[in-house]
């Protein structure tokens, strides 16, 4: 179900959507023994779980575990935490929270963002649910992960050199790094403050484009533009491709 419609049934009906954020966040706990996605479960009551309006109520996200979440320790791959116990809150994740999406925990990573195993010696290794023998990629493995299993609509993560692209891509859903300025980092813990950026990882463009429209909604009318370009690898690459891969690269540019 894409954000728009969850939102949409969450407008039409609030108490079937906090019954729903409810035993989505129940159901993910139970997945995340299989995945190890999380690494830890932000607290919620009933009472709190799809109580707020706005334009994401209904919603359920995570956070790659280098965002400050108020009272819960940041680790930023490590163990013992990096932080012990933050009394900060992430702006992007504020901005979230404020508009009714509900948080379901800190996700996954590779330890202080620095690698794309998706893998921890200190919390283990992130698994792909479609493909576990696979990897899962990272830095931002958790975040994708949780994503792509359905455990939550969209996540958080951080990117320097690819962990949100990285990531999405080895889950066949979709990363986006922000430009440099576009997303606010205030309370994001960067290993490479001039190349790190906050990155949204969701199943699809359409959910990455309302996403947009709520953190920065001033800010995004070219995407939204009919007019956009696309560019396309040239010939010379596309020639490295293998025939299975070009096929569904031609069918996905069909649908552009």
């Amino acid at each position: 179900m894409s954000i728009r419609e969850r939102v949409r049934r969450s407008a039409e009906n609030p108490g079937l959507a906090r019954a729903e954020v409810i035993s989505r966040l129940e159901q993910a706990r139970v997945m995340n023994g299989a995945l190890n996605a999380f690494l830890r479960f932000y607290p919620y009551t009933e009472g709190a779980a799809a109580e707020a309006g706005g334009t994401l109520s209904g919603t359920v996200f995570a956070a790659k575990d280098c965002f400050q979440i108020p009272g819960m320790p940041l680790t930023y791959g490590f163990e013992p935490p990096l932080v012990a116990y933050s009394s900060a809150e992430a702006a992007l994740l504020r901005i979230l929270r404020n508009e009714g999406a509900f948080l379901a925990g800190s996700t996954s990573l590779d330890e202080a963002c620095l690698t794309s195993y998706g893998t921890n010696r200190h919390f283990g290794r992130t698994v792909n649910p479609f493909l576990s023998e696979r990897s899962p990629l990272g830095s931002s493995s958790g975040s994708a992960s949780a994503v792509a299993a359905g455990m939550v609509d969209f996540a958080l993560g951080s990117d320097s050199g690819g962990s949100v692209r990285a990531s999405a891509a080895a889950w066949g859903i979709c990363g986006l790094k922000g430009s440099s300025g576009l997303l606010p980092c205030d309370g994001m813990v960067m290993a490479f403050p001039e190349f790190d950026e906050p990155g949204l990882i969701a199943p699809g463009i359409d959910d990455l484009i309302y996403l947009l429209n709520t953190c920065v909604p001033d800010r995004i009318e070219p995407l939204l533009s009919p007019d956009f370009e696309i560019l396309l690898p040239c010939k010379t690459e596309l020639e490295l491709i293998s025939p299975s891969m070009m096929d569904d690269f031609a069918l996905t540019v069909s649908e552009l």
